[in-house]
């Protein structure tokens, strides 16, 4: 296997795996990945593409919304691990020192003694304006880029041309409604994007004053905002059901992005039709906050 680290201990090598797909994995991190004697991975992660590599892979991640492992947890695992003198790789989504508990694990591990070293990976943003061909910068429309956390306790609103929010599914009308009252336009497009990389890739494409009530219950998600989202939103091709005028769809919901209620009783009439286990990939756009509210406690 690899070469140990001076002393009893092996070493920690932060992978990034990238958004998803297997083939933007680079070709350092697949040379680790072959290496290694214990595989610590987490979701955006294909365990079938894990399985070529003889290393033990154990499961750290988040799945359904719950956690196998707190971060403590981990960090000791590792450790543990490398205590035992193996070639340890925690293989991330994504990169391991964006919104990944990166720097956490270098600062547990080394003052334990255990050597670490950082592979990077693909963030799912720069994929996403790859994949989708929307620059992040462009002359003469974005300059600047700003990547932010979307479920934080403290929104943040920056001042930048193109803002990518990560893990933000659950915080859309929050996003948007702060955006718009620290000044941003309410025609300001936004592409909101799940399983980036991958065969189920989607992207829906609104406004921030059409997210101002709306609901969107698919993970995992980003945002980009900005108006670089225009190279594609105005030619994208979307489906909208707007549930004033209600009726069956023969093929389902599978192929509707966006479902537009305008009173509390349109919700029920949808329920109604639909139950309660719709499509998760719908975006649920109210026109106000009871029928907002409405949608919530579907």
């Amino acid at each position: 296997m690899g070469e140990k680290s001076i002393g009893n201990h092996g070493r920690v090598t932060l992978v990034g795996f990238g958004p998803g797909d297997p083939d933007l994995l680079t070709i350092k991190g697949y040379k680790t990945l072959e290496h290694a004697d214990v595989i610590f991975y987490d979701d955006l992660t294909n365990e079938s593409f894990l399985s070529q590599f003889e290393a033990d892979k154990i499961y750290v991640g988040k799945r359904n919304g719950r956690h196998s492992h707190d971060q403590s947890e981990i960090n000791e695992l590792l450790y543990q691990s490398a205590a035992l003198g193996n070639d340890v790789v925690r293989l991330k989504g994504g990169d391991p020192m964006l919104f990944s508990h990166g720097r956490e694990e270098v600062d547990f591990l080394r003052s334990r003694g255990v050597d670490v070293d950082i592979v990077p990976g693909v963030s799912s943003g720069n994929a996403l304006a790859s994949l989708l061909q929307i620059p992040l910068t462009h002359r003469g429309v974005a300059r600047s880029v700003a990547m932010v956390l979307g479920h934080s306790d403290k929104l943040q609103t920056p001042d930048a041309d193109t803002l990518l929010y990560y893990m933000g599914g659950s915080s859309i009308s929050r996003i948007a409604n702060s955006l718009i009252a620290s000044g941003r336009n309410e025609d300001t497009p936004v592409a909101i994007v799940t399983r980036v990389s991958l065969p189920t890739q989607r992207a829906i494409y609104s406004t921030l004053g059409e997210l101002r009530y709306a609901v969107f219950r698919d993970t995992p998600v980003l945002l980009m905002v900005g108006d670089v989202v225009r190279f594609v939103s105005e030619s994208a091709t979307q489906v909208s059901y707007d549930m004033s005028i209600p009726v069956v769809i023969p093929d389902g919901l599978d192929k509707v992005d966006k479902v537009l209620f305008s009173s509390p009783a349109e919700v029920e009439t949808f329920t109604s039709l639909y139950g309660a286990d719709f499509p998760k990939h719908l975006l649920l756009i109210a026109n106000d906050n009871a029928t907002y509210e409405k949608i919530l406690s579907i």
